[in-house]
């Protein structure tokens, strides 16, 4: 199944290169003007620096990130298991994806209250006598084991895209050995296009002392954000191609 959730992924993003860039390319140009306008009010100093400053700057972030990431997600979702092609310019926020956004925060908490307790005790081994890399080596185990399990409510997400509502502890029992499959493909696929980002950004940071200037970090930050559609896409892709896989098995052994 892993190497069906892999494939499926990869040659869905790869083989529509022109749906990804539609579904992602609005949003993500509004995320770029804002950031591009945040770098040169700041002189290229980091944008995170000035949302940290100012709270109607941070909460403009919050709002865009998740009412594109709603957006896109369902325009995906639709696209992969429908297959509704995406407009020229996709920024469609409806009944749907606000339904898609609040799930999506749900399991976002639910992730975050199962984590709570591993970053516990990773603080109490970094405050004892504990090396931190000793501390990360005896929680990377359950990190990865609940990471897995919180994973699997993730395929109500594409229901809810395709309009077709499922509750998360269906989603849970439907995704019964898919957690972990789901979390090592969006590692493998993630993971080149992020070293891929930090060489872009090493190559940045070859300016002027380790400074780069305006015109090679708006450079940089075009790069990034399309790296960054890749990667989105990706994850997303991985998530539709396990709930496909969670149906057939629900079809194929409809009493277990």
């Amino acid at each position: 199944m892993l190497k069906r959730i892999l494939s499926e992924s990869f040659f869905l993003v790869f083989n529509n290169l022109d749906a990804v860039f539609k579904v992602c390319g609005a949003w993500f140009s509004l995320q770029f003007v804002f950031l591009l306008c945040l770098t040169i009010v700041t002189g290229g100093g980091g944008g995170e620096d000035a949302m940290a400053s100012n709270p109607l700057l941070a909460i403009v972030s919050i709002a865009l990130t998740l009412l594109s990431s709603s957006s896109i997600a369902v325009a995906w979702h639709r696209f992969a298991l429908l297959g509704d092609h995406p407009t020229l310019i996709h920024l469609h926020v409806g009944k749907v994806e606000i339904n898609f956004m609040g799930k999506m925060l749900l399991i976002g908490l639910i992730m975050i209250a199962a984590m709570i307790p591993v970053f516990a005790f990773f603080t109490l081994l970094v405050s004892g006598t504990a090396a931190p890399e000793l501390a990360f080596a005896l929680t990377l185990v359950p990190l990865l084991w609940l990471s897995s399990l919180c994973m699997r409510f993730n395929i109500a997400l594409p229901a809810t895209a395709i309009e077709r509502p499922m509750k998360l502890a269906t989603a849970f029992t439907f995704a019964q050995g898919l957690g972990w499959r789901m979390v090592v493909a969006i590692v493998c696929l993630s993971l080149p296009v992020m070293l891929v980002g930090v060489v872009i950004d090493l190559i940045a940071n070859l300016g002027t002392d380790g400074a780069p200037g305006l015109g090679m970090q708006i450079k940089s930050l075009i790069l990034s954000m399309l790296l960054q559609v890749i990667t989105t896409v990706l994850g997303i892709s991985v998530i539709t191609s396990a709930y496909r896989i969670a149906l057939e098995n629900q079809s194929e052994h409809p009493h277990e």
